[in-house]
């Protein structure tokens, strides 16, 4: 499943450095970050590929993704 989203309306007058993408396990419990080694401290990211195991073809996952700047993220 490819993941895409934009840069943020406002980023509060400093440039966004990073994105982080979190996920679910699949059962509506805690989110982990996703590949953070290969994610973190890429500004221009804006689409990531997320690949499942065959156990994970049945289940619904939830994610989130938030930027981060100087200042912090959100």
């Amino acid at each position: 499943m490819l993941l895409t989203w934009g840069a943020p309306n406002f980023e509060g007058g400093c440039p966004v450095r990073s994105f982080s993408i979190f996920r679910d396990d699949g059962a509506g419990g805690s989110f982990i970050e996703v590949d953070p080694t290969l994610i973190n401290n890429i500004s221009a990211l804006r689409q990531y590929l997320v690949t499942f195991d065959g156990a994970d073809t049945s289940k619904i996952f939830r994610f989130y993704i938030t930027a981060a700047n100087i200042i912090g993220s959100a």
